[in-house]
């Protein structure tokens, strides 16, 4: 019991992919980048469990900015492995400002799912 009371967010010195994965998901959950310390603290006090260590908001936005860099290479390799795809865009405006939108369609592989099987991405 004692050992799990504990949360080490760095494992030497590096932050652990758990830690990186929560901050993502409050951050896109729609926490502020400059709250996201205090929200873990305060669950994992809530919960009876010791934080080690501590997220400044230069490691917030790196942690946040490698998620995005490494989406961005996902969906590059998904554009790449994929049969075919369907693009479209459609543009529009209001009040001397234009509204443009850009759209792709595609059948990609279900990474959740055991029977591997393929679900449309847009």
């Amino acid at each position: 019991m004692k050992k799990t009371s504990v949360c080490h967010l760095t494992n030497k010195g590096v932050f652990t992919e758990e830690t990186c994965n929560l901050v993502r998901l409050l951050f896109q959950a729609g926490c502020s980048a400059s709250h996201i310390n205090e929200i873990i603290t305060a669950v994992l006090k809530t919960a009876g469990i010791t934080m080690v260590g501590s997220i400044s908001h230069t490691s917030i936005a790196r942690i946040i900015r490698e998620g995005y860099f490494a989406a961005q290479i996902q969906l590059g390799h998904e554009m790449k492995m994929v049969e075919r795809m369907t693009f479209s865009a459609d543009g529009t405006g209001h009040w001397s400002i234009n509204y443009n939108s850009r759209h792709a369609h595609m059948l990609v592989e279900d990474y959740m799912s055991s029977d591997s099987g393929k679900k449309c991405a847009t």
